[in-house]
């Protein structure tokens, strides 16, 4: 009977022993517990602690003592349903460098920076806050900190954008559980991931494509840039760019002088001279058999010069009767030789004509066409001294304009024509 009284009171003083530590402890943390907060709870079992401060209107996360933790084995803060803007960085806040487990869900925490994160912290929840931003820095400390175990960001106001979508599952391949986030779309930003990797080498193959096709293209036009403004010339289009003036417009009295055989003036008469005084360009012409030269005089070598000299342009036609006449004749050749160092020499070859090496070589780099070229016309006129864009677009409009009135009076004709005729019938 004895022994068991003495087990009962054992018993007993052991309980009352755990009473008063408990109160100790109670009294321990409740002196260290921040007043903001509602209570300090310790889990006597696992010595866990547990600090709450939520639903109590804070703006900021309280001043926690570093003290709070010494008996404990972790700290959970929990500051859940407050108007907390920002999370504090350690160095402002030492106690919160010892929180082990962070609730922050239902604030107005609108970023993540890597001050908010340190190396005690194991799991941080942050649902429902204003989130919209993830620095890269950020995700790089989050991934590198190994203590860090959980981390939840769902029910923020995402963006949907595929930077931040990459984040997200750069963050999922380190945290198992991480429930990767829906963006403001209600996509879940994952899928975004996929779209925007599709998106990223859809953009590159088109890149491709098009360095490709410029390149192409920019090869094509330094081959055939001539034959280009050429026909962008003919078509009167982007003048500014296909046409330029030339300084000496206005001092030479001729735009062109032009040599050819008294036997090939059915060409030079009826097709080149006519081609060349018509508008747009009317140009200003003067030629070995017209009245620029003195009638009935031989023409030497000076009248050829001088005429030269007067003229933007040095034309010749060049036949078979022509090289039989003149070609050898020492006095032409020197005024040959002066168009060509003017660099302004145009010289049109007819059919009969056989291409030889001396005449090939001596016309290098000049403008050399041939009769039967289907865009001689085109050809001439571009190597012609150009009239000024702003000219040309005028005369196009008042070609234009001729050509609109030309149809409205034909349409006027066709329409008093129709009238009389159906007059005539009811008569």
């Amino acid at each position: 009977m004895k022994l068991f009284w003495s087990i009962v009171l054992f018993w007993v003083g052991i309980f009352v022993s755990g009473e008063r530590l408990n109160e100790n402890a109670t009294n321990y943390w409740s002196e260290l517990c921040p007043k903001e907060c509602r209570s300090c709870r310790i889990d006597q079992t696992r010595r866990n602690l547990t600090i709450d401060c939520s639903n109590s209107l804070l703006e900021e996360v309280p001043l926690i003592s570093r003290e709070i933790s010494l008996n404990s084995s972790s700290v959970t803060l929990d500051v859940r349903n407050n108007s907390i803007r920002v999370i504090p960085a350690v160095e402002d806040n030492l106690g919160f460098g010892l929180i082990n487990k962070l609730l922050l869900d239902g604030n107005e925490i609108d970023a993540l920076n890597v001050a908010s994160l340190h190396v005690n912290l194991s799991f941080v929840s942050m649902t429902y806050n204003k989130l919209h931003q993830l620095e890269d820095t950020f995700v790089d400390h989050a991934l590198k900190t190994k203590t860090l175990r959980e981390i939840v960001l769902i029910n923020n106001s995402w963006p949907c954008e595929c930077h931040l979508a990459k984040q997200m599952v750069r963050l999922g391949t380190k945290f198992k559980q991480f429930r990767v986030p829906t963006c403001t779309s209600g996509q879940r930003l994952i899928d975004l991931n996929r779209s925007c990797i599709t998106k990223v080498m859809f953009l590159m193959v088109l890149g491709s494509v098009l360095f490709t096709l410029t390149i192409t293209f920019s090869a094509l036009y330094i081959r055939h840039r001539h034959s280009i403004k050429v026909r962008l010339f003919s078509l009167q289009i982007c003048l500014g760019f296909v046409s330029h003036e030339e300084p000496d417009a206005a001092l030479l009295p001729f735009d062109a002088f032009i040599s050819y055989s008294h036997r090939n003036d059915q060409f030079i008469v009826n097709e080149l001279i006519p081609t060349l005084e018509k508008a747009p360009h009317s140009y200003k012409l003067c030629s070995i058999l017209t009245q620029n030269f003195i009638p009935g005089d031989p023409i030497p070598t000076e009248q050829f010069e001088q005429a030269i000299r007067s003229s933007r342009r040095t034309i010749i036609y060049i036949t078979k009767q022509y090289l039989q006449s003149q070609w050898t004749l020492t006095s032409f050749r020197t005024t040959f030789e002066s168009a060509l160092t003017r660099s302004r020499l145009i010289v049109i070859l007819a059919e009969d004509v056989e291409k030889f090496d001396e005449l090939r070589t001596s016309l290098r780099s000049k403008t050399l066409l041939e009769r039967d070229d289907p865009f001689l016309w085109q050809k001439l006129l571009y190597a012609m001294p150009h009239r000024s864009a702003a000219l040309m677009r005028k005369h196009r409009r008042e070609q234009s304009e001729r050509t609109r009135k030309q149809t409205e009076l034909l349409r006027e004709k066709n329409r008093a024509r129709e009238a009389k005729r159906l007059a005539d019938v009811v008569l």
